[in-house]
């Protein structure tokens, strides 16, 4: 039993598979134009596999950074949250100066 389907030819191209009533006579490949040029350059393979992997240290460096920063703002807004807390806690006017003159002193909430 033959599949009419597509399949994968390796050239990251997607090509139908023979037709049904065919016996595996080959398709009329249907690959872009622009993958039929002929290139006389010989691709440097080294020097390609290089910029990729530094384009990928490049992209994992972005995201660690990233993450770090969506992190450490997290971090700033619960310590925000508390310190907003423990001056809303004050009784009186000489209470919050007190509270805000202690958070500038230590930088601790207590």
């Amino acid at each position: 039993m033959r599949i009419s389907g597509p399949f994968y030819e390796g050239d990251s191209i997607l090509r139908p598979g023979p037709t049904a009533g065919s016996a595996g006579s080959p398709v009329a490949d249907q690959a872009p134009e622009l993958l039929h040029r002929n290139t006389t350059a010989e691709v440097d393979r080294f020097a390609l596999e290089q910029r990729a992997r530094q384009l990928r240290s490049e992209y994992v460096a972005r995201l660690f950074r990233r993450a770090g920063e969506v992190i450490d703002g997290w971090f700033e807004r619960s310590r925000q949250r508390e310190r907003d807390a423990y001056l809303a806690k004050s009784v009186d006017l000489a209470d919050l100066e007190r509270r805000i003159h202690s958070l500038e002193r230590t930088g601790f909430v207590g």
